[in-house]
C-alpha cells in the first residue's frame, strides 16, 4: 500500500468510483494503471479488462500516457484509437448483458 500523498490519491479516487460509478475507465500512463490494479487488489495491470472495486464492477482500459504520443506515428496513433473504440464497445456490451 502506498503511502502518504499517494495513499490519499486512492482514497479519493475509490470515493469517486463509488460514487459516480462509470461503465468505463481510461488510466493514462503506467504509474496509473499500477494504481488502478493496486485498488482492484492486484499487483499488475492489464491493458484492459473487467474490474471490481469494491461493489464497483467497471471496464478498465490501460493506455499510454499523452506525453508520449508525440513520438507515435499514425499507425500507432490510429490502433490506439481503434482500441479505445473497442473498448468502450466492450463496456458497453457487458453493461447490456448485467441489465438483463
Amino acid at each position: 500500500m502506498r503511502e502518504g500523498f499517494p495513499q490519499f490519491c486512492a482514497e479519493f479516487l475509490r470515493f469517486q468510483l463509488t460514487t459516480v460509478r462509470p461503465q468505463l475507465v481510461v488510466t493514462l500512463g503506467p504509474e496509473a494503471a499500477d494504481g488502478m490494479a493496486e485498488l482492484n487488489g492486484t499487483t499488475s495491470s492489464r491493458i484492459a479488462g473487467e474490474m471490481t472495486i469494491g461493489d464497483l464492477d467497471t471496464y478498465v482500459l490501460s493506455m499510454s500516457h499523452p506525453y508520449g504520443d508525440f513520438n507515435f506515428d499514425d499507425a500507432r496513433l490510429k490502433r490506439d484509437a481503434d482500441v479505445l473504440s473497442q473498448a468502450w464497445s466492450d463496456a458497453m456490451r457487458i453493461r447490456s448483458s448485467r441489465e438483463r
